[in-house]
């Protein structure tokens, strides 16, 4: 059910009694009743999957992967001009 996830950064809404929950991480591996759950850098945690309400794409995670990849393929000084008078160069 979860492993067309596993691998991909994910945002889970999970339930506890009255209290919803997102998470964010990715899913690493799913066994019968549960999901394995990575959190940060390596802090695996095991989600009931009676718990887990939606498993959406982290879209934050993607972007901040674009990002990071247009700031390693740019060179030279920061090209963007804030709106309003230039400034004379000193």
């Amino acid at each position: 059910m979860y492993e067309t996830w596993i691998g991909s950064p994910v945002v889970i809404q999970v339930s506890a009694g009255e209290l919803r929950v997102p998470l964010r991480g990715t899913i690493v591996g799913e066994n019968g009743n549960a999901v394995r759950f990575r959190v940060g850098d390596g802090w695996d945690i095991d989600v009931f999957k009676n718990m887990i309400l939606t498993v959406e794409e982290d879209k934050w995670e993607r972007t901040y992967d674009q990002l990071k990849r247009q700031a390693k393929t740019h060179s030279g000084p920061a090209s963007y001009q804030p709106p309003g008078p230039r400034l004379p160069s000193p």
